[in-house]
């Protein structure tokens, strides 16, 4: 969605409120393969006494593979935007500003790039997943008793570290 921002730019209590959804293209995002998301997408640009503000809301869900027990999940995720926007810098340089000087803006490129930055590294099916056993590869998170070795392997413990096992109980 482009933005066409010449009328908050001009005008000092000016604001433009936006409210619309995307697709964002499947196995886009980091190194997780992903069906096309949808992303929802609420806020508006303002102008408050010559400070261009941009504030959104993003939600999108996604399915994906948990990386530490393979299974199959969906997730939602919230992430708020906020950048200040600029007509021009002048003579200096600033990152904390995005650059519009046609008073136009690709705000689906701008989201894109934020969920990309939001996105966690390791995409769990919850938080307190404890994965696979390296031993057997029985999913740890199945078992009714709570306990660690739910598969019933036995860990083996390198001899010169066995002082800390005393620290794990």
């Amino acid at each position: 969605m482009i933005l066409e921002l010449e009328s908050v730019l001009n005008n000092e209590n000016g604001s433009y409120p936006f409210d619309y959804s995307f697709d964002l293209e499947g196995g886009e995002l980091l190194t997780h393969s992903f069906d096309p998301v949808t992303v929802k997408v609420s806020g508006a640009v303002t102008n408050n006494a010559g400070r261009i503000s941009l504030n959104a809301s993003v939600t999108y869900s996604y399915e994906a593979q948990c990386d530490l027990c393979a299974k199959d999940f969906t997730d939602t995720q919230e992430v708020a935007v906020e950048h200040r926007l600029a007509r021009s810098l002048g003579d200096e340089e600033s990152e904390e500003h995005i650059l519009i000087p046609d008073a136009s803006l690709d705000l689906s490129r701008l989201i894109r790039e934020n969920i990309l930055l939001n996105f966690p590294m390791r995409v769990l099916c919850r938080e307190e997943c404890r994965g696979l056993c390296l031993i057997c590869g029985t999913d740890l998170n199945e078992g009714s008793d709570g306990s660690r070795n739910v598969c019933g392997c036995k860990k083996e413990i390198d001899p010169r570290l066995s002082v800390l096992k005393d620290l794990l109980i």
